[in-house]
């Protein structure tokens, strides 16, 4: 088990999730996971980016309800339905992406090649 500690005095130690760090979870779905899995922990350097589907408008739920205290640091957020409960906060060195990004962002413009 790894341990993070915040900077500062009062730096609270967070659990990094081992499981869910430095991986790649393009168009995963983990909302039927126990939210346990993701509670209280820290996930560092993953990317969970969603591609756009058709008609539905992002942001996509990636994540089980339920989760408490996610910290998120420097992962690919993209399309990723972001809650309450997510700390994706870009305070320096964590730089996580969380933008929306549609299928007419990714068709190339005319005369382009």
């Amino acid at each position: 088990m790894t341990i993070f500690k915040e900077c500062g005095e009062n730096g609270r130690e967070w659990t990094i999730n081992e499981k869910y760090s430095y991986q790649d979870f393009t168009n995963a779905d983990f909302t039927q996971v126990d939210p346990d899995e993701f509670s209280n922990m820290v996930i560092v350097n993953s990317c969970f980016y969603q591609e756009p589907r058709g008609n539905e408008i992002p942001p996509y739920p990636v994540f089980p309800a339920g989760s408490m205290n996610m910290r998120l640091i420097n992962d690919n957020l993209n399309n990723v339905a972001i809650t309450s409960e997510m700390d994706i906060s870009n305070d320096g060195w964590n730089r996580c992406s969380n933008e929306i990004i549609t299928i007419e962002d990714l068709e190339p413009e005319e005369g382009a090649e």
